[in-house]
């Protein structure tokens, strides 16, 4: 019985490890945030020339956004034709 509860609780410890920000990470997965440092979690929440960084296993990186697409499964439909924001800027 002893074995069974310490394979189990090895089982869930793994599990978890799986889990630890760290190693979703070092699985290459990053972290995006906003010049204010909110998570971004949809491309619609930001504009072309928005700042973010980049959350890396090792590292962080600062860029600038070029292009918003819809979607990562469909064809490349930009959500803001490119130039939109500097030409609505102009006739202000």
């Amino acid at each position: 019985m002893q074995h069974g509860r310490r394979a189990n609780l090895d089982r869930l410890a793994t599990g978890l490890t799986h889990l630890n920000p760290q190693a979703v990470l070092a699985r290459g997965y990053s972290v995006v945030t906003s010049a204010q440092g909110e998570i971004v979690r949809d491309a619609r929440s930001l504009e072309p020339s928005a700042r973010i960084a980049v959350l890396l296993h090792r590292g962080r990186l600062e860029a600038e956004v070029t292009a918003l697409f819809e979607d990562h499964e469909g064809p490349d439909r930009p959500l803001v034709p490119p130039g939109a924001i500097a030409s609505s800027a102009g006739r202000e």
